[in-house]
């Protein structure tokens, strides 16, 4: 009872600092944006640097390690499994990227507003007219050198299997050579990652989050590779990318 008690109390002072931590580095991200969009509009890079910027301090606070085993996405299109709202600070820390992302996503608290200053592409998946604004945006983005990241799956899951992927917005990677595979997993000493680090399911954002605080430490594994992709059409393009993600989830 004692150690639990410890146990309890620790998880407690985590979540109260890196709460005020985290608090603060809100602030600081709209004053930093409010300084740079004093001089005029922010461009795709501008945004995508000040992401980077957020997401690299934002690892530190939420105690998270990143282990990136294969090369650094470069500018392209990356495609990634899904398992929380995490994956975003991980990737967003590795290079200037845009992200795309449901329509949902937009009234998020704190999240949601973090996402439109990024610049963040969001698709209506109920509306099938939406995915032609949505690749038009995508090519935009990746026409500026900007990594583009995709999680075809649709929705974030536990991470025991890669959940098939959906074609609809592969249709830019179709006419590109190559593109970048990532695969994340996370591990933590102290819970159950499917449960606690892995955004799916019924969860809930703040609970998730407050549960999120507490961890004392978390390692996330990213493992890449550069894909050659042979203008497949869409469908094929999902399967192979299918097995790729899957190829890199037994190295992990």
């Amino acid at each position: 009872m004692a150690v639990r008690s410890r146990s309890w109390l620790s998880a407690t002072r985590r979540r109260l600092i890196r709460g005020i931590r985290l608090l603060a580095e809100m602030i600081w991200a709209m004053v930093e944006w409010g300084w740079t969009r004093a001089s005029g509009p922010l461009s795709a890079q501008q945004r995508a640097l000040w992401l980077m910027r957020l997401c690299r301090r934002s690892l530190k606070l939420l105690g998270v390690s990143v282990d990136l085993r294969g090369p650094r996405p470069s500018p392209g299109y990356v495609v990634s499994n899904h398992l929380s709202y995490l994956d975003i600070v991980v990737l967003g820390a590795m290079t200037p990227c845009v992200f795309v992302a449901k329509r949902e996503v937009r009234s998020w608290p704190v999240l949601g507003w973090l996402a439109r200053m990024a610049g963040t592409i969001f698709v209506d998946r109920a509306c099938r007219l939406d995915v032609a604004r949505v690749v038009r945006a995508m090519e935009a983005c990746r026409a500026a050198g900007l990594c583009v990241v995709l999680f075809p799956e649709g929705t974030s899951s536990d991470g025991r299997t890669i959940l098939r992927l959906r074609s609809s917005l592969l249709e830019p990677l179709t006419n590109e050579p190559r593109c970048t595979v990532a695969h994340l997993r996370y591990q933590a000493d102290d819970c159950d990652v499917a449960r606690t680090v892995c955004y799916w399911g019924d969860a809930t954002l703040m609970p998730h989050l407050l549960r999120l605080l507490g961890l004392s430490h978390i390692r996330a594994l990213v493992h890449t590779c550069e894909v050659c992709i042979e203008h497949a059409n869409r469908k094929r393009l999902a399967m192979r990318l299918h097995g790729f993600l899957e190829a890199l989830a037994g190295r992990a």
